[in-house]
């Protein structure tokens, strides 16, 4: 009988730790897709117009916004229903996945769990946004008024897709995918808080190379361009995640 080397027995150890782990967590990679193209999908909620429309033109954007961006809206009911009916529909879908997964590895992860966060944060808007409220006194100057608004920026259902993504991200253990979820939460607050990109002044300043003082300025990307680039960190993230995951079961 012979005596393995200690520290070769543990990095045995360790190894075949880190293996179990990769291959426990090597699925995160679908429901973080299947969020990102939950996203990408609700292009199909809105009109083609350009962004400068969207706060200049008096009626145009409904609040809240629930096709996700406050741009205008094919029809509000349908963007209500999209996210309404879409997003249980997406953690549906995860949900097989998963189990299907734990069928085939042994690996279990606490999916519900992320589940919960995700319907809960958009039963939560519903819930707010159904409160009654006060009528504007003056629905011109309400709607012409580009300031920052603390409160419109967690007014989309983007914001519960987000939180989805940041619970995902605790169990599945992935930092940088909570990072991706992070910055589509403070882009969609962004564009809620500030009327589709409002530019604040001291910042358009400094864009504009330091013009003389005026009102500021707002993006200029249409609505697809703005919700990729909320999902791309998201995309690259599930990407590499599945490039990884195909490694591990080699």
């Amino acid at each position: 009988m012979t005596i393995e080397d200690p520290e070769q027995t543990l990095r045995e150890v360790e190894r075949l730790k880190a293996r179990s782990r990769r291959r426990a967590h090597g699925g995160a990679w679908v429901p973080a897709a299947v969020l990102a193209a939950l996203v990408l999908l609700s292009t199909v909620l809105y009109r083609s117009a350009p962004p400068t429309a969207h706060w200049n033109s008096i009626g145009i954007v409904q609040f809240p916004y629930w096709a996700g961006l406050p741009a205008e809206q094919l029809s509000p009911p349908v963007s209500y229903l999209y996210w309404l009916v879409g997003l249980p529909a997406a953690f549906a879908v995860i949900a097989w996945w998963y189990r299907r997964r734990a069928r085939q590895t042994g690996f279990r992860v606490a999916w519900r769990l992320f589940a919960a966060v995700g319907l809960g944060a958009l039963l939560l808007l519903v819930v707010l946004l159904a409160v009654p409220t006060e009528p504007p006194a003056d629905p011109y100057a309400a709607h012409i008024d580009v300031g920052l608004r603390w409160g419109s920026g967690f007014a989309t259902p983007l914001i519960a897709v987000a939180a989805s993504l940041v619970a995902l991200a605790w169990v599945e253990r992935a930092p940088t995918l909570a990072a991706a979820g992070g910055w589509l939460a403070l882009l969609a607050w962004w564009q809620g808080a500030t009327l589709y990109g409002q530019l604040p002044y001291w910042l358009y300043r400094l864009f504009d190379g330091g013009q003389p003082i005026g009102l500021g300025g707002q993006t200029d990307l249409p609505v697809p361009g703005m919700l990729a680039l909320m999902c791309l960190p998201l995309l690259v993230w599930v990407v590499l995640a599945a490039v990884r995951s195909r490694a591990a079961r080699a």
